[in-house]
């Protein structure tokens, strides 16, 4: 049997920009490719063909191989597939967890979350870290895919990610050094269900600390 045919087998659900990094990425590592979009396969980017001895799947050709599912932030939580991935008890990670895990253990993890302003913060950390002299990258939501960023950059000292509550609801493990979540108001209420799920993704932020790290919360 070949080395490619016995290479771990990923399921990326959805192809925008979190989708196609995470692809990109893990093709890199070694992965075979699978990806699945709600579009015709033949509507998928034409840059898809990069990927090399890889599949273009619909919804409906799941491939029983997975040994990871990378569902793209935009992907709920009560999407047929990604339930059949909890039933499979597929692992699972998203672009931005399998991006923070790669990180070299050196690396400085600054997380900017919150309704309001996380962008305009995220940005401004990142500029200042940047003029004392920290080598930074502003990544995540801010547009800006961690694993991207990691494909074509040395990895540096320091990094700002801006977390949206989509991505922070499938986080897992204790990969932040600093997080500060800015504020919380009702949004995203027909994804979340309810203002106490949506808030209780975005505090969710405190549980992926690691040993000895800080939360700052704006009080006002």
């Amino acid at each position: 049997m070949s080395a490619k045919m016995t290479a771990p087998f990923a399921l990326v659900h959805g192809y925008g920009l979190s989708g196609s990094a995470a692809a990109r990425f893990l093709t890199s590592r070694g992965y075979r490719i699978c990806v699945v979009s709600p579009k015709r396969p033949e509507l998928l980017p034409e840059e898809f063909s990069w990927i090399e001895e890889s599949r273009i799947a619909t919804e409906s050709q799941i491939i029983d191989a997975t040994t990871l599912y990378v569902p793209s932030p935009g992907i709920s939580l009560n999407h047929p597939l990604y339930r059949l991935a909890c039933d499979k008890q597929w692992p699972l990670q998203s672009e931005i967890e399998i991006g923070l895990r790669a990180l070299p253990t050196d690396c400085v993890v600054l997380a900017v979350t919150g309704t309001n302003g996380k962008t305009t913060v995220t940005s401004l950390v990142a500029h200042v870290l940047n003029s004392q002299g920290y080598f930074t990258r502003a990544v995540g939501n801010i547009g800006y895919p961690l694993c991207e960023v990691l494909l074509s950059d040395t990895p540096l000292s320091t990094y700002v990610v801006e977390l949206s509550s989509f991505q922070l609801e499938r986080l897992q493990g204790e990969l932040i050094d600093r997080a500060v979540i800015l504020n919380i108001t009702p949004d995203h209420l027909d994804r979340h269900g309810s203002f106490e799920a949506y808030a209780s993704a975005k505090c969710s932020i405190a549980h992926r600390l690691k040993s000895g790290g800080k939360l700052f919360v704006d009080n006002a």
